[in-house]
């Protein structure tokens, strides 16, 4: 693996965008500023930073033809650059705040290489948020995404606290109305499954992304991914968890299996702070 030191500051000049449109372009979002974690994408998690599990995954896939790493760190950006994405551009001071959306980034990106005449047919959206996804999750994902003509693919998890059994609580500690009242069932297995999104792959045509801004339509698809390769990093604790789930696919890499795709229309996700 090549050199991971990425304290020197960054002596390599912006590079100009490509021309050659890939078939599927990984964008990967990764700013400076973290709030619960302090440089979360630069973090050691297992033996490598956080932002190198999804490099390597997006670099491992049969299906993406370009990798492009949207940051306005230097020092992330060199580490992208050395794990072997592009970075092509700084990001833009007014999308690397809390209250920009990962839809503003992404569409940065995409405007950029659209008047750039390098705009790719697909694009995949891979946060380092997300560093149990594998190469093969993203294949299958692309996959779903060709055979069904889909707009988007997203990828979910069986939800671990199913909302019929939500309630709210007021001042006093009292539970009061359900947060969800469509289905009442006594045993877990009585309830209907139900799917949320994970947060590991979003996956579109990019003129639908370039002209909707959104990643939900009546032809989105759902794309099944396990439990334990849908921990998504906000907090301490999960990127411990996600450690010990990294180095435990480490000990024994032939313990993984890709799901079925989920072929269900999906609501619509909220890309939240921008990565």
């Amino acid at each position: 693996m090549p050199s991971l030191d990425h304290t020197q500051p960054d002596p390599t000049p912006l590079e100009p965008v490509k021309v050659n449109p890939p078939g599927l372009l990984a964008v990967i979002p990764a700013r400076g500023g973290s709030k619960g974690i302090p440089d979360k994408n630069l973090a050691f998690v297992a033996d490598k930073p956080l932002l190198a599990w999804t490099i390597e995954a997006a670099r491992s896939s049969a299906c993406v033809d370009r990798i492009i790493l949207s940051t306005d760190c230097p020092r992330i950006r060199r580490l992208g650059l050395t794990l072997g994405a592009e970075a092509p551009f700084i990001r833009p001071e007014h999308l690397a705040t809390d209250e920009a959306s990962g839809m503003d980034v992404l569409l940065d990106v995409l405007q950029r290489l659209e008047e750039s005449r390098a705009l790719p047919e697909w694009v995949c959206y891979l946060q380092p948020t997300s560093p149990l996804r594998l190469a093969a999750d993203i294949d299958a994902a692309f996959a779903l995404a060709r055979t069904r003509d889909a707009d988007t693919v997203l990828s979910v998890t069986a939800v671990s606290q199913h909302p019929s059994w939500m309630r709210r609580m007021d001042d006093d500690q009292k539970l009061t109305t359900p947060v969800w009242a469509s289905h009442r069932a006594d045993t877990r297995q009585g309830l209907p499954a139900l799917q949320v999104l994970n947060g590991a792959i979003y996956l579109a045509k990019t003129r639908f992304i370039l002209k909707n801004r959104s990643w939900l339509s009546e032809n989105s698809f759902g794309f099944r991914m396990p439990p334990e390769r849908s921990i998504d990093i906000d907090e301490p604790w999960q990127m411990r968890m996600a450690e010990l789930l990294l180095l435990d696919r480490q000990r024994d890499p032939g313990n993984v299996q890709v799901n079925r795709p989920l072929v269900e229309p999906q609501e619509p996700p909220n890309l939240a702070a921008a990565g």
